[in-house]
């Protein structure tokens, strides 16, 4: 983790992950309770799928 400590989670994989006319192949990690899922850098990469966030407020 972020802050040096270690955790372990079940894996579960290999997961495809589909958007628009595009593919990737990765892992999940499966969270505890009621996490909201996370898509990562590297999958969102190895679509080239770019993410443009400025401007935008979320909350």
């Amino acid at each position: 983790m972020a802050d040096g400590s270690i955790v372990e989670y079940d894996i579960a994989a290999p997961i495809e992950v589909h958007f628009a006319n595009r593919k990737a192949v990765c892992n999940a990690f499966v969270l505890k309770g009621d996490a909201e899922p996370l898509l990562g850098t590297i999958p969102m990469e190895e679509m080239d799928v770019l993410i443009h966030s400025g401007g935008r407020n979320y909350l």
